[in-house]
């Protein structure tokens, strides 16, 4: 159990030591992975180790549902991005969250990259954006 705990550590080690991007999505999703494969065997050492699988497995849980909700806004984001590009192929203006979602997730300004035109882009109605509705 420590080897795999060792493994897991090194994987998110690794993971945050990449750029923001999907490079380092896929790390940390490879991370979260290799936690719930290790949290499962802890589990299943628990009636033989006692106390320190107990320990582990509370360790890895905690850890998997973090890395699970980044994996949760990485998908988020990819789903409005998908769906602002659909609405921008109909001829409708994206959502401020779609305009976002790009800016976020490489730490730039939502509205200086993602709304390039007008720097604010268009709510519902046609209606302009400020940079504080990105």
């Amino acid at each position: 159990m420590r080897k795999d705990f060792g493994k897991v550590s090194a994987l998110v080690e690794q993971a945050l030591e990449l750029e923001p991007g999907s490079d380092r999505d896929v790390a940390i999703h490879e991370a979260r992975k290799k936690t719930k494969r290790t949290r499962y065997a802890a589990e299943a050492a628990v009636p033989a180790l006692g106390k320190p699988a107990k320990s582990l497995v509370k360790t890895m849980k905690s850890l998997q549902n973090l890395l699970g909700e980044h994996q949760d806004s990485v998908m988020a984001r990819q789903t409005l991005s998908e769906l602002s590009a659909v609405a921008h192929a109909a001829g409708r203006a994206p959502s401020p969250m779609g305009c976002c979602t790009g800016a976020r997730s490489s730490g730039q300004r939502p509205w200086r990259t993602s709304c390039p035109e007008s720097g604010t882009g268009q709510g519902r109605g046609g209606r302009p954006l400020s940079p504080r509705t990105c």
